[in-house]
C-alpha cells in the first residue's frame, strides 16, 4: 500500500496540535497590541492597537501621518495624509 504524499499520521497530528497550543495562546494575548518602530528602528510604542491609532501626536512624531492645511476648490481645511512608501 502506498502512503500518499504529505500524509501525517493521527499521532503526528496530535503531537503537532499539542505543540501549537502555547503558540496560539500567546498569539491571542498579543494580537490586540501594536509595536510601533520609529525611523531609528527603536520601539516608539507598545500598546493596544486601538489606543495607538487614537494617538495622533505619536503618529506624527514617528512620521506615519502628516497634517496639512490647504485648500480644495477655495475651501481651506486640514486633514491627515499617510506616507506612501
Amino acid at each position: 500500500m502506498h502512503i500518499p504524499d504529505n500524509y501525517l499520521s493521527p499521532s503526528t497530528c496530535a503531537v503537532m496540535f499539542a505543540a501549537m497550543v502555547p503558540v496560539w495562546t500567546i498569539a491571542v494575548k498579543i494580537s490586540n497590541r501594536t509595536i510601533l518602530f520609529d525611523e531609528n528602528h527603536t520601539i516608539a510604542a507598545d500598546m493596544p492597537s486601538e489606543k495607538l491609532l487614537e494617538d495622533i501626536d505619536l503618529l506624527k512624531e514617528v512620521n506615519l501621518v502628516d497634517q496639512y492645511y490647504h485648500c480644495h476648490q477655495g475651501a481651506g481645511h486640514k486633514h491627515f495624509h499617510d506616507h506612501n512608501f
